[in-house]
């Protein structure tokens, strides 16, 4: 289990913050540290994730930091229970590359959907 944010994830803060981005969706969130990095530095945080272990995980993280996301189990490669255009900004760290392609595709149009144009 990572409990480590990526490397670079500070720096994406830092990017999101310039941009003004303020709700986030977490794809394949796992035990949820990116979601707890996030809503720590104040972002409207949502994750998403096949495992419910991971999710209960990071629902206890969250807790125990006394920060709040919205956590949901679901698969990445299909339809997101999402509205349209609700996301300023999506990460998916190591996750979408799992699929074939045909899969990569269906997670790629529907990050396109909930995605904010522009």
């Amino acid at each position: 289990m990572f409990t480590s944010p990526h490397q670079d994830m500070p720096k994406v803060s830092q990017l999101f913050f310039q941009n003004n981005v303020k709700k986030i969706l977490d794809l394949g969130c796992g035990s949820g540290r990116h979601v707890v990095f996030l809503a720590k530095k104040g972002f409207d945080v949502y994750g998403i994730d096949q495992s419910e272990h991971g999710i209960k995980l990071a629902t206890q993280w969250l807790k125990k930091e006394n920060v709040s996301a919205r956590l949901k189990v679901g698969d990445i490669y299909k339809p997101l229970a999402y509205d349209d255009n609700i996301f300023d900004a999506i990460i998916a760290t190591d996750v979408i590359h799992h699929g074939v392609t045909e899969n990569i595709k269906k997670a790629i149009s529907e990050i396109s959907r909930v995605l904010k144009v522009g």
